[in-house]
């Protein structure tokens, strides 16, 4: 199934046109129709595989569904602490024919945003969903999907406790969170602790043009702790600075919970 451009055409009798007004309206349907899976951590016992929820996409020019959870094929060779993205197999894929596991493939390549298709995508290849080894590595990372959100069973620390340079945007090149490519939304743990000094603690995306940013709290001799969990937008780099103003040893950590699912996903 095909959109077709200029149709009905002028000039044109209607009963040459109404097979292809018919095939637009059944893919503006599907179109309307696209549910995301939800994604299910499958434990130690079958490793590097997960569980997706019956699901309805569209990959480039075909509609992809299930009506039963699918598990995935386990990903090959995985390397610790790396980003593995699942993507529907566009060339396995019969449009509108129920699609199997095998359509289903994991690859350490990342995917990149297609304005065409409207989507992330390798090739023809849809992305639809990421994870992360561990350090083994002997798995994936224990997650939990509802909805636009995925959370790790266990935060990771991205920063810790660190006596940041005093007054100025830290680091200047920008944190990297744990989060795959695709996502712009992290939700993080911050922590500032006091060790000598008052000073207020920020945090803003990397490379904004504002320069206030966002406050985290205030330490003091008599607040020697300040603590924040907040859903932050990184920029395309998964990238955040930290601040501290005044002149201290006060250290600042920061830890990612969970990313979230961006449009196209």
């Amino acid at each position: 199934m095909t959109w077709n451009e200029d149709i009905p055409a002028l000039g044109n009798a209607i009963s040459s046109d109404v097979p292809d007004i018919k095939e637009n309206l059944e893919f503006l349907a599907l179109w309307l129709k696209e549910r995301r899976s939800t994604f299910t951590y499958n434990g130690g016992t079958t490793a590097y595989t997960i569980k997706c929820k019956p699901a309805y996409y569209y990959c480039k020019d075909k509609v992809c569904w299930w009506d039963a959870e699918l598990t995935t094929g386990a990903i090959s060779s995985p390397v610790k602490d790396d980003w593995y993205y699942l993507y529907l197999d566009h060339s396995g894929i019969t449009s509108g024919t129920e699609i199997t596991n095998s359509e289903l493939l994991w690859s350490s390549t990342e995917p990149a945003w297609s304005d065409t298709y409207a989507g992330w995508y390798n090739g023809d290849d849809r992305c639809i969903f990421a994870v992360r080894t561990n350090s083994t590595p002997s798995n994936i990372l224990e997650f939990f999907n509802s909805g636009d959100y995925v959370r790790y069973a266990n935060y990771i620390t991205d920063q810790a406790a660190t006596n940041i340079t005093d007054a100025t945007w830290y680091p200047v090149a920008g944190l990297a969170l744990t989060m795959p490519v695709f996502s712009l939304l992290a939700n993080v743990y911050i922590e500032g602790l006091y060790v000598s000094a008052s000073s207020a603690i920020k945090v803003r995306t990397n490379g904004q043009t504002g320069s206030t940013g966002q406050g985290i709290g205030n330490l003091s001799s008599n607040n020697y702790s300040v603590q924040i969990v907040l859903p932050i937008i990184t920029d395309s780099s998964q990238k955040i600075q930290v601040y501290k103003s005044g002149t201290s040893s006060n250290t600042v950590a920061v830890y990612t919970n969970g990313w979230y699912f961006p449009a196209g996903i």
